[in-house]
């Protein structure tokens, strides 16, 4: 399985959850390919009404011998600015984003007895500040916190060098630094670490700070920071099977997120949302429900409002290869602001895997 992480006002994604790749472990070398496609009503409230869609194709493959791992991936997306229409900061699309094309991904990972490296080019969601029960969601902010601006991450993953190390049984350390600015050079840097601390079998709970050397500016171009930086954290919880729900598997999340007002315009944000997997039994179909939240300033620091989310959302596996996912999202006071009309917006997400 492949995710594809995205950023909206830096949030983020796990989207592919039916993407597998091919089983060909005698020679290493495992191709994948899958298109993500979402379309979109804004049913009422917004800036206005209608219909938007969008799609995202992703394909590359997966080389490994024993633990060297080669990993590239190639992008395309087009489509409709949902949040256009909704007038939202958190983008309730995890795919909507300007038309481009690129190679994506193509980094080299190596693992030994007590860690990792990786070098390359690599989206920086992929291992900071995700959490593992919102994968599923669809809207920007149930993937990571907005307040990390800066993550290197879709649609703009960046050169990076990072690894881990497992400290103990309890605690691992991750992090690294990553290309700011520009993807391709080191001119400006993203440093990061996130500590991650398995409280019991199943809570695992994440810490990490960030720093970009980017300077800050206001308005009118003036300076108003040489740096930005941040802190966020996360808990997963394995609630384990429900027997009033047929043994349907249950996670949650719970995300934190804080930066200046200079940096970000989302300066506070919480989060949180429960996974069902098979649900009743049935290995085809999950489903969530989950709330975001954002506090939204000037860079002056003067106090614009909240946004907040509600996301409620079903999957159905139709074939192997072939997920459906209905989704409705509530967005109260889009962009924090009383003018716009609180938003319902209902997705029908389409996902397709080659292999």
């Amino acid at each position: 399985m492949t995710p594809l992480l995205r950023t909206f006002y830096a949030a983020s994604l796990s989207v592919m959850t039916s993407v597998c790749f091919a089983d060909d472990t005698e020679n290493g070398f495992v191709p994948f390919a899958a298109i993500v496609i979402d379309n979109s009503q804004v049913v009422s409230g917004g800036l206005e009404r209608g219909f938007t869609s969008r799609f995202l194709v992703d394909g590359g493959f997966e080389f490994n011998h024993g633990q060297h791992f080669i990993f590239a991936d190639l992008q395309l997306q087009r489509g409709d600015d949902g949040s256009a229409m909704t007038g939202d900061a958190q983008a309730y699309s995890n795919i909507d984003e300007a038309d481009f094309t690129k190679l994506y991904q193509l980094n080299y990972y190596v693992s030994f007895s007590r860690g990792f490296l990786r070098v390359g080019r690599h989206d920086a969601n992929e291992e900071f500040a995700n959490t593992l029960a919102s994968d599923g969601f669809i809207n920007a902010s149930m993937g990571f916190s907005p307040t990390i601006a800066a993550l290197p991450t879709y649609p703009y993953p960046a050169l990076t060098l990072h690894g881990g190390i497992n400290i103990s049984e309890q605690f691992e350390l991750v992090g690294g630094v990553y290309a700011s600015g520009s993807s391709s050079r080191f001119d400006e840097q993203f440093y990061i670490a996130e500590l991650r601390t398995a409280i019991t079998s199943s809570l695992l709970l994440k810490t990490g700070v960030w720093l970009d050397t980017n300077s800050v500016v206001d308005d009118t171009e003036q300076r108003v920071a040489n740096s930005s930086h941040g802190v966020y954290s996360t808990l997963d919880t394995d609630v384990g099977k429900l027997s009033w729900l047929g043994g349907t598997q249950a996670d949650h999340f719970i995300q934190l997120g804080y930066t200046h007002h200079h940096y970000s315009e989302i300066d506070f944000h919480a989060g949180m949302g429960i996974r069902l997997t098979e649900l009743f039994g049935r290995e085809d179909q999950n489903a969530g429900v989950g709330i975001t939240a954002v506090r939204m300033r000037q860079q002056t620091g003067e106090f614009i409002g909240w946004e907040s989310t509600l996301e409620l959302y079903w999957q159905v596996m139709i074939h192997d290869q072939v997920m459906l996912q209905p989704d409705v999202q509530f967005i109260q006071h889009p962009s924090g602001v009383t003018d716009i009309d609180d938003a319902w917006v209902i997705t029908l997400r389409i996902e397709v895997s080659a292999f």
